[in-house]
């Protein structure tokens, strides 16, 4: 299998394929820039509360937003791949090597979701669908994910 992944990482990407890769680093430096933009401020005011009671790295509120960040560092795997086959060949790899990333094992990641838009985005295209259409079967999928995520148990 390991060769299989090095034969399919030789292989030249097609330019829509880069492009798709290159806008999707694009759409996670963005979520990444929201992302600390809202933490920052956050984590200057957990400091000043944990400062004011004291630091306790297990009950701290520092801490508990580390904790935060990191799952959305997971969440959006910045540097991870988007592609179809980068991520096939990076989930073979990590299996064969016994490796098994936080990216891998989340439910849902912000490739994933990526992904869902882009097959609902090619049916409805190739089913000749008005963008309205397409509209829905994307509103409808963030829904169900909504609803899954609000569903899970907190830890």
């Amino acid at each position: 299998m390991k060769e299989d992944a090095r034969v399919s990482q030789s292989q030249p990407l097609s330019r829509l394929t880069l492009f798709s890769d290159a806008v999707v680093f694009q759409i996670k430096l963005a979520l990444d820039a929201v992302r600390d933009l809202i933490l920052s401020p956050i984590a200057i005011v957990c400091t000043v509360i944990d400062l004011v009671r004291g630091p306790n790295k297990e009950k701290g509120s520092f801490h508990a937003l580390m904790k935060i960040g990191h799952k959305t560092d997971v969440w959006l795997n910045l540097f991870g791949p988007h592609s179809h086959e980068q991520a096939e060949s990076q989930s073979e790899e990590e299996s064969d090597s016994g490796n098994v990333s936080a990216s891998s094992t989340a439910e849902t990641n912000v490739d994933q979701l990526i992904l869902k838009i882009e097959t609902i985005l090619k049916e409805q295209h190739s089913q000749g669908g008005l963008p309205a259409s397409a509209k829905l079967a994307i509103d409808a999928y963030l829904e169900k994910l909504h609803k899954a995520d609000n569903t899970r148990p907190k830890r």
